[in-house]
């Protein structure tokens, strides 16, 4: 973000950012969704403010009005815009939303980072509109009002925006537009088509709601953070509870094949999502743990969409562990995660993997089978103890 001409007042943005320096997750979301629908609206008209010679997107192009809520300050003229313009805007709104964040090394809820890194690495055919990435931000994390300093610049409702065709009216209980809840209405209600996008928006609309193509980036794409990290049989992890210690095994009870262990686990997680099946997926964590609530919160995603995930299933290559005891175990695997597929009926949209990571795995015991407690991302150059097995 470019720094405030020293020679203007402060936008009400600029004002807020610079007396309160962060925001906390749910005004960021605040903050974004209106713009990205002013973005919407922009371009739908074939404009974009990256297109101007002033340059992008930047915090003082936001207003905020006397209720509050941020739009596109008046004086913020777009120019004729394009696909890959679109693009540098929700670029630009992403960066801004970071700024408001702290930065990508913040402690920010998983699903809302994710958002926002897949907005940026989405492959271009199924890059998302700025009014999907709007409804994506709001299935990320709930909306929370914005705490205004004393002294912030308001302006009237009636000068909040230059952008043409703005958002429906504030008695819509969801901030966003209702075409917009449906990419598929979406596409549809658009009042011309814009240049060069017709393959683009025939796969998006053909596949899905931005939230899940967003969600599953924020599987594949995020940074783990000390709090929760990204992770994916492990694809998904939080800060690990320690199991409490019980019996030591018996010298006697040989160790077990901890790769077969975790290729078994793996291989019903994968079958689960392929099939949106919860019952399948709970077969394969510890009744009440966390990683189960946090799998089935992402499968529930899945299913409201109507699509599926095929091929979430990692390479594993490496599995080692110290020896545990009779009912819990923890383990070291480094696995690679190849590209899967995003499926809605006959659509599909092919999604890429990710590289090799490593995560600590907490295995317990139930009804004589291994189950998964919790996933989280190992700490660089620990270990669980001497190598059982590696590699498989």
């Amino acid at each position: 973000m470019r720094r405030p001409d020293p020679a203007r007042p402060l936008s009400g943005v600029e004002h807020l950012l610079a007396v309160r320096g962060t925001l906390t997750a749910g005004e960021v979301v605040t903050l974004l969704v209106p713009l990205a629908r002013e973005l919407a609206s922009l371009h739908d008209e074939g404009l974009a403010l990256a297109a101007r010679a002033t340059g992008g997107l930047r915090a003082g192009d936001a207003a905020l009005h006397d209720g509050g809520r941020p739009a596109l300050a008046p004086l913020a003229p777009a120019a004729p815009g394009g696909q890959a313009l679109e693009r540098a805007d929700l670029a630009d709104l992403v960066a801004l939303g970071w700024r408001a964040l702290g930065g990508p090394a913040a402690d920010v809820p998983t699903a809302l980072a994710g958002v926002l890194n897949a907005a940026l690495d989405a492959p271009e055919e199924a890059a998302p509109s700025a009014a999907q990435l709007a409804r994506a931000l709001l299935d990320a994390c709930p909306a929370r009002a914005l705490q205004l300093p004393p002294g912030t610049p308001l302006v009237a409702a009636a000068q909040e925006s230059a952008a043409p065709a703005l958002a429906a009216p504030d008695r819509d209980p969801d901030p966003v537009r209702a075409d917009d809840r449906d990419p598929v209405r979406a596409a549809g209600r658009r009042r011309r088509p814009r240049r060069g996008t017709g393959v683009r928006r025939a796969v998006v609309a053909g596949v899905a709601v931005l939230a899940l193509v967003l969600l599953a980036g924020a599987v594949l794409h995020l940074r783990p953070s000390p709090a929760r990290a990204a992770a994916g049989l492990p694809t998904v992890s939080a800060t690990a509870a320690t199991p409490q210690p019980v019996a030591t095994a018996p010298a006697s009870t040989p160790a077990p094949s901890w790769s077969g262990v975790v290729s078994a686990l793996d291989a019903r997680r994968a079958a689960a999502f392929a099939h949106g099946d919860p019952a399948a997926l709970a077969t394969v964590y510890v009744p009440g743990s966390p990683a189960l609530a946090r799998d089935t919160e992402m499968l529930a995603a899945y299913a409201r969409a109507g699509a599926v995930a095929d091929g979430l299933r990692p390479r594993l290559l490496a599995v080692d562990g110290a020896p545990g005891s009779v009912d819990a175990q923890v383990l070291r695997v480094r696995d690679v995660l190849d590209g899967w597929v995003l499926r809605r009926g006959a659509a599909q949209v092919r999604r890429p993997g990710r590289a090799a990571r490593t995560w600590t795995l907490e295995l317990r015991r139930v009804a004589g089978e291994w189950r998964v407690w919790d996933v989280s991302a190992a700490v660089s150059g620990s270990s669980p103890g001497s190598p059982v097995r590696s590699g498989g």
